[in-house]
């Protein structure tokens, strides 16, 4: 196989292999490139699958099928299988006769004329005869333009590839002696005709024929800055007829160390910079590159865009570490650096080529909305270089050409200079698979784009037919709170500061809203514009920077946004409680995932009450009886405590209900609706899930108010499905201080036994049907009984609490021990302290109840520690796998703080994967004192670690691994290539 791709390039041999028919090879090759597990699923499975549908349908019927070459051969191919059930296969081939052969030579020889006319590229580099203008399409540093002869069978292909020759690369730049060793083996068919090109560029023109007898022409020239590569194809010899009109107009721009302002697509910015220049996607949306060479030295401009919504990073962060990123890339060193001073945050700094020379690559970042700039010189003239950088200015977009657009997916109008983006075929329009109905919420986006970058994103909501809100302040209040929703959950989130408020409503009941968001250490702004129309919400986002404002493209666009009057839906700031009860009466579907959706108030609490006396609640609706029972006693339980009361009587053989009438009194937090809960408890209990109503701790004194029901509550502890919810409750009271020991006394044996029995559970047979040992029952048995220690019952339940192996349990008896400074016997050490496995629960419980720091010493280190928590939720196979420390390091975090992370490899001999080798880490922030054994750890591998890439040296790797620990808290700075995501 290596000799074969040594000859030629994989591709091309697949291709040759369908053309020539040669299945056996076909097969070889897939065999040799691909793990038997991946053929057995691509190939083998489906292709009996197909054999089998054949056999279905050959005997009664004549069959037509088409399917992949590489299903026919070997011995799982379909042709074997057909073969060994006893059907006869054979090629069905046949000659071509003299006549088709004139015939098609003659309709091959059909050729129109063409029209051809002198276009440029649009940096006006290359200008060449063609059929139509020159459009650019530009992706990873090349430039693509197609230009099709539809007539005649014909295409021209241009292709430009920027050499990027002043930037240092392990491998030497593209060259045309490069791309003449590989003529040969990339060039299909037979070249007919070589020859050397001096004008206006050094080159190589070529002439070849493919094997279906047509020919084509290239010319490929290597400028300082790019390679350019113009292919001419078509049918028969429409080619060598015609090649002259267009490769004899060929014009390069010729070099020159002159300089001229560069502007930008509508005048954004402006820059001194060579008349000797290529610029790439300057008249579309996304990155562009200006690069230029003057006087020997090099010169280039990028513009990056990523104009995100979410996540506002601080400004001189990212200025500061596109250079990191960058040197990084290229394994250079900063030599010199610093912020200058700007309306925008800008960065400066060089780095050393040539030594000798003092050849620098000097590069200055500027961080504006959702652009990014990076400018670059590569030479040794600084005075150049500082001309060029100082000329760098920031213009007033120019936006001309408003018209109005009506935009038939969204059902909007609006002036802009844009077009009407295609539809969004990813739309939230489906339900589990399947199209929504006309009654459910659908959501549909799109987003419209200009040249200079900018980005407005739209979305539409149509809600729910039952979706309804008290008042539009509320719906604008939500929509607030969704801005700052992931701060409120994650610590590691900081909160945007919301600005410029402001709300209206036109004579149509159009109701607006519209608000900005920003983050302190950011130029950038996030504009919110949200239109309610009936029961249509649009949403406009877009983000701009503080410091000059929204352009005319963003003002025009926000100012004259107009809903159609289409699909509107149903008005949510109706009361829907009426249609509601109606629907829910009639049994229409539309009830049964949109309860929650309807907003009750005081004066609902008596259609409440009458549905849930009269109506006949089917099985599938019994969840919104329970929601109405929740509601009714959250809106009116006062005037309705006697309704309630005996609803919960009648419900005897509904434990669902009863369960949801305790469970909103437990959740009204008021001393009197426990009261009323514990009245009824007394009167009747509910069985089933009923966990649910002890362990809702929201509101003001909500655990103080739980902690009052003990011990009155604890007769219910001896029903199985009550025992377990009030032990782990009263656990949670008694360890805050809410309840006593006496509280609970009466109740000591029963916990006892209770507990003796969960211990034989662990050990005995219930093993063998699955005990739970991630259960934390036993755990709070320890917590409950070891105030009775040393009395004799207990100490025989702590005695056979040694044997088993749940290591919350155990680790809990441990710190309480430790907190009691009691001696640990030796059977408990030996589990926890001298199990690797365990040390690290151990130690988080220890440190959590802030008792690590008291103890002298507990006979783990910090590497010791560090293997543990890793082990805890590594992907690890103790009888299997191996794992081995290979070395600490230490690093500086960007916030400046000192660190040290722990490298381990985990080796694997995987089913699929075969033998794997993992690299595993964790690293922690060193303390003031370095005894101390730190527990928090700073950053950790995930479960499956990182596999070791056997093409990167190992350094690499694991600078790549400590970087993104150094930049742990910035969410854009991700592993190179890793699932799809990509570092600055």
């Amino acid at each position: 196989m290596q000799k074969l791709y040594a000859k030629e390039n994989a591709y091309l041999i697949q291709e040759n292999l369908y053309r020539d028919r040669n299945l056996d090879l076909l097969d070889s090759i897939g065999a040799g490139v691909n793990t038997e597990f991946f053929r057995e699923n691509m190939l083998y499975i489906r292709n009996e699958n197909m054999v089998i549908s054949l056999e279905k349908l050959m005997p009664t019927k004549s069959v037509f099928a088409g399917v992949g070459a590489a299903h026919l051969p070997g011995e799982h191919g379909m042709i074997n299988m057909l073969r060994q059930r006893g059907y006869i296969v054979k090629a069905l081939t046949s000659d071509q006769t003299d006549y088709s052969k004139t015939e098609k030579t003659k309709l091959d020889s059909l050729f129109v004329t063409p029209e051809l006319k002198m276009h440029s590229s649009p940096d006006g580099f290359l200008s060449i005869n063609t059929y139509d203008e020159l459009r650019e399409f530009s992706y990873g540093g090349q430039k693509y333009y197609l230009d099709p002869d539809m007539t005649n069978g014909a295409y021209l292909t241009i292709n430009r590839i920027s050499r990027f020759t002043y930037l240092p690369n392990e491998k030497e730049n593209i060259s045309l002696k490069d791309i003449d060793h590989l003529l040969y083996e990339d060039i299909p068919g037979d070249i007919i005709k070589k020859d050397e090109l001096t004008t206006p560029y050094p080159g190589i023109s070529i002439v070849n024929k493919t094997k279906k007898g047509e020919f084509q022409k290239y010319h490929i020239y290597e400028t300082p800055l790019e390679i350019i590569i113009i292919k001419f194809a078509g049918r028969s010899d429409f080619v060598l007829k015609h090649e002259d009109k267009i490769f004899n107009s060929i014009v390069l721009r010729t070099p020159s160390d002159d300089t001229q302002l560069f502007t930008s697509p509508k005048r954004k910015f402006q820059i001194d910079f060579p008349e000797y220049y290529i610029s790439s996607n300057m008249d579309n949306y996304g990155k562009k590159l200006v690069e230029g060479h003057k006087n020997g030295a090099y010169y280039f401009v990028e513009e990056a865009v990523l104009n995100d919504l979410t996540y506002i990073e601080e400004d001189s962060f990212e200025a500061k570490y596109f250079h990191h990123a960058l040197y990084k890339n290229y394994k250079l060193v900063e030599a010199e650096g610093g912020f200058k001073a700007g309306d925008y945050k800008t960065y400066e700094s060089n780095a050393i080529l040539d030594a000798d020379t003092n050849k620098r690559l000097y590069l200055k970042t500027i961080v504006k909305d959702g652009s990014y700039y990076l400018l670059g010189y590569v030479g040794t003239n600084e005075a150049d270089k500082t001309a060029f950088f100082k000329s760098f200015k920031f213009n007033k977009t120019d936006y001309k050409g408003f018209e109005k657009v009506i935009d038939t997916s969204l059902h909007f109008s609006v002036n802009t200079n844009g077009k009407a983006p295609l539809p969004n075929p990813y739309n939230y329009n489906y339900n589990g698979g399947k199209k929504a109905k006309d009654y459910e919420q659908t959501i549909s986006e799109a987003v419209y784009s200009t040249y200079a970058n900018e980005q407005i994103s739209i979305s539409r909501t149509k809600f729910h037919d039952l979706q309804m809100f008290h008042n539009v302040d509320s719906l604008w209040k939500d929509l607030e709170e969704k801005v700052n929703y992931r701060a409120r959950y994650y610590k590691a989130e900081k909160a945007f500061h919301i600005a410029n408020r402001k709300s209206s409503k036109t004579d149509d009941n159009i109701y607006t809203n519209s608000f900005s968001y920003t983050d302190s250490a950011s130029s950038k702004q996030v504009l919110v514009k949200n239109i309610l129309k009936e029961g249509v919400l649009f949403e406009l986002k877009t983000l701009v920077d503080s410091i000059s404002g929204p352009s005319k493209f963003v003002t025009e666009f926000y100012e004259s946004f107009t809903p159609k009057d289409t699909l509107l839906g149903k008005n949510v700031l109706t009361d829907k409680t009426k249609q509601f009860f109606e629907a829910l009466r009639a049994k229409d579907s539309i009830v049964l995932e949109s309860y929650g959706l309807i907003k009750f108030k005081k004066h609902n609490s008596k259609d409440i009450a009458s549905i849930l006396k009269d109506f006949e609640f089917d099985k599938e609706r019994l969840e919104i009886k329970s929601y109405l029972v929740e509601q009714l006693i959250e809106i009116d339980l006062k005037n309705n405590l006697p309704f309630i009361k005996q609803l919960y009587h009648d419900s005897y053989s509904d434990p669902q209900t009863q369960t949801s009438i305790l469970e909103g009194l437990l959740d009204s937090n008021t001393k009197e609706s426990y009261n009323i809960a514990l009245e009824l408890m007394e009167r009747d209990l509910p069985l089933g899930s009923v966990g649910s109503m002890f362990y809702n701790y929201k509101g003001k004194d909500s655990l103080e108010l739980k902690a009052s029901l003990f011990p009155k509550i604890l007769e219910y502890s001896t029903i199985q499905e009550y025992k377990q919810p009030l032990y782990t409750l009263l656990a949670k009271v008694k360890d805050s201080g809410l309840v006593k020991q006496k509280t609970y006394k009466k109740y000591k044996n029963q916990l006892i036994n209770d507990a003796k029995m969960e211990i034989k559970r662990n050990l005995g047979s219930y093993n063998n049907y699955g005990y739970n040992s991630y259960s934390h029952n036993l755990a709070t048995y320890v917590r409950l009984i070891f105030p009775y220690r040393n009395e004799r019952t207990a100490k025989d339940f702590f005695s056979k609490l040694l044997n088993v192996d749940d290591i919350n349990a155990l680790v809990k008896y441990y710190v309480l021990l430790t907190k009691a400074k009691e001696t640990i016997p030796a059977q408990l050490t030996e589990k926890l302290i001298n199990d690797e496995e365990n040390q690290y629960l151990l130690l988080e419980e220890l440190d959590a109840s802030k008792l690590l720091g008291k103890l002298k010493s507990i006979g783990i280190n910090q590497q010791q520690f560090a293997k543990s928590k890793l082990l805890s939720d590594a992907n690890y196979e103790k009888e299997k796998d191996s794992i081995a420390f290979l070395f600490k390091r230490d690093f500086v975090t960007d916030k400046g703080k000192n660190a040290v992370m722990y490298f381990f490899k985990i080796d694997k001999d995987d089913e699929y994967s075969g033998k794997v080798e993992a690299l595993h880490y964790i690293s922690f922030i060193k303390p003031k004192d370095p005894k101390q054994l730190v527990v928090d750890y700073y950053s950790v591998s995930e479960s499956y670690g990182t596999m070791v890439d056997k093409t990167k040296e190992l350094e690499e790797q694991y600078t790549e691994i400590l970087n993104l620990a150094i930049y742990k808290d910035r969410q854009r700075v991700t592993p190179t290539g890793g699932d799809g995501y990509y570092d600055y």
